[in-house]
């Protein structure tokens, strides 16, 4: 099977990669949703903390995403991410597709679904931040005014530019656009159980792609669409041989 797939890649004229929280284990990256015991944070339930409608300025969801952001800058990519990204450099492979806000697929052809967790923005007029800001302040004191053209405290709260709980993913349309292109399609550390995600490589399949899938588990959400898999394996391991095969 790894010849197969090697090949596989070699061959291919336009390779998508979709990823998942499975390829970030190894770095030890907070799952923002279900990281925390009994799904509670502080005594709030994180079906609620995680909502877009819960309150930014809340001190229980300032502290929840301090603490994400704080957890992810501590930690590194790893294996899996370098090998990723060396592919990326080298053509084997377009565009990847993550459903990760670590951030840890760099900045290059990567499409994040859910957002990046290291960007804030204003939700009063929109200035960006970054994490680091946001460890020191969760309001908005120097937003900019255009008409103005001089800085002034715009005094806005801040939220990270990630995807809550009953927002539409980003981008989805840029997603599936490189879904009806792509020969192959490379399914790594996902279930695909989140629609309309998972609505993406099933898709791509109907267009004459084949599914390609990496995973703990069998993907059992679109099981009757993927061409071949490697399942119960070590990512990093399996990424690694594959490695060795292409390059």
């Amino acid at each position: 099977m790894y010849e197969i797939i090697a090949n596989l890649l070699k061959e291919s004229k336009k390779t998508t990669v979709i990823t998942g929280d499975g390829i970030s284990i190894d770095s030890q990256k907070i799952d923002y949703k279900t990281s925390v015991d009994n799904q509670v944070y502080n005594g709030i339930n994180l079906s609620k903390l995680c909502n877009k409608d819960f309150d930014k300025s809340d001190n229980n969801f300032i502290s929840y995403y301090r603490n994400i952001c704080k957890q992810i800058s501590l930690n590194k990519p790893n294996k899996a991410h370098h090998i990723i990204e060396e592919w990326k450099n080298k053509k084997i492979i377009d565009l990847v597709i993550t459903q990760n806000i670590d951030g840890y697929h760099g900045i290059k052809n990567v499409i994040e679904l859910h957002g990046n967790i290291n960007n804030f923005y204003c939700t009063n007029c929109k200035k960006k931040f970054n994490s680091k800001y946001y460890q020191k302040s969760h309001k908005c004191n120097n937003g900019h005014d255009n008409f103005e053209k001089e800085y002034t405290k715009c005094n806005g709260t801040l939220r990270p530019n990630i995807v809550l709980s009953g927002e539409i993913p980003k981008h989805l349309e840029l997603a599936l656009f490189n879904m009806y292109k792509s020969d192959i399609v490379l399914i790594i550390g996902t279930e695909m159980s989140i629609s309309p995600i998972n609505k993406l490589p099933v898709m791509a399949k109907e267009k004459g792609a084949k599914l390609v899938a990496i995973n703990k588990e069998p993907i059992e959400s679109i099981a009757n669409y993927i061409n071949y898999s490697i399942y119960g394996e070590d990512i990093i391991d399996v990424l690694e041989k594959l490695n060795n095969l292409i390059l």
